[in-house]
C-alpha cells in the first residue's frame, strides 16, 4: 500500500468516525429533550398533588382530576416509550461509532508505521550521503 493510499484511508476513516459521532450527538440531544419533558410532567404532576383540597373540589365534582391524571399518565408513558426507542437507537449507533473509531485508529496506526518506516529509510539514506561526502572530502584533502 502506498503512502498516498494510506493517507486517503486514514482521512476516509476519520470522516466516517466523525459522521457517526455527529449522529450519536443528535440522538443524545433527542434523549435529553425527552428526559426534560418527562421531568416537566413529573413537576406538574407533583404541583397538582400539593394543591389545597379546596382548589380541587370543583374539578373532582366533574371528574376533571381523573381525566388529568389519566392524561399525565398517558403522556408520561408515551414519552417513556419514545425514550426507550431513542435509547435503542443510541446503543446501536454507539456500536457503529465504536467500530468506526477502531477503524480510524487502525488506519492511523498503519499510517504512523508507514511514516516511521519511510523516515527510518530517509534517515539511513541521509546518513549514507553524509558518510559518502565525508569520505570524498577526506580523499580530496589527503595527498
Amino acid at each position: 500500500m502506498t503512502r498516498a493510499h494510506v493517507e486517503d484511508l486514514m482521512e476516509i476513516s476519520e470522516t466516517i468516525f466523525r459522521f457517526h459521532q455527529a449522529k450519536v450527538r443528535e440522538i443524545q440531544i433527542e434523549e435529553d429533550e425527552l428526559r426534560r419533558k418527562i421531568a416537566d410532567i413529573d413537576v406538574v404532576k407533583d404541583r397538582n398533588v400539593t394543591l389545597p383540597h379546596e382548589d380541587l373540589v370543583d374539578a373532582r365534582a366533574i371528574g376533571a382530576d381523573l381525566h388529568w391524571q389519566r392524561w399525565v399518565t398517558h403522556a408520561r408513558q408515551n414519552l417513556q416509550n419514545s425514550l426507550a426507542r431513542v435509547l435503542v437507537r443510541k446503543a446501536e449507533q454507539t456500536d457503529v461509532l465504536r467500530r468506526a473509531f477502531g477503524k480510524s485508529m487502525a488506519s492511523t496506526e498503519v499510517f504512523n508505521q508507514l511514516q516511521s518506516k519511510y523516515s527510518g529509510r530517509k534517515a539511513k539514506r541521509e546518513q549514507y550521503q553524509i558518510e559518502t561526502l565525508m569520505l570524498l572530502q577526506k580523499l580530496q584533502t589527503d595527498p
